[in-house]
């Protein structure tokens, strides 16, 4: 029987802007896996970056700055997603989880 996929934010608990941080992640079985990081100011995406699962954990992930995340607080959203026949797709019944990212 499969493991139940589940990703959750590590460390820092209470990420802000400029800080790294990664993800555990538990129920996948090889290495086609990633975590992909987001976070919106105002519903606008400011930030994305991807790195693969290895070990249960995803990461490093560095929050900003970019271009067009300076300040402020944003919206982060993790998502596992699954490197299959040259595409990222996502995890059926979709394996995320949000936070908040301080100023």
């Amino acid at each position: 029987m499969k493991q139940k996929q589940s990703i959750a934010l590590g460390s820092p608990a209470e990420p802000s802007l400029g800080d790294t941080i990664s993800f555990l992640v538990e129920g996948v079985d090889n290495d086609e896996f990633w975590v992909k990081n987001e976070a919106r100011q105002g519903g606008v995406l400011v930030y994305a970056q991807y790195r693969r699962v290895e070990a249960g954990a995803a990461g490093p992930f560095t929050l900003g700055p970019t271009r067009l995340w300076t300040e402020g607080a944003a919206d982060g959203r993790a998502e596992l997603i699954h490197w299959t026949r040259g595409r990222f797709e996502r995890v059926r019944n979709g394996v995320d989880v949000e936070y908040a990212i301080g100023e």
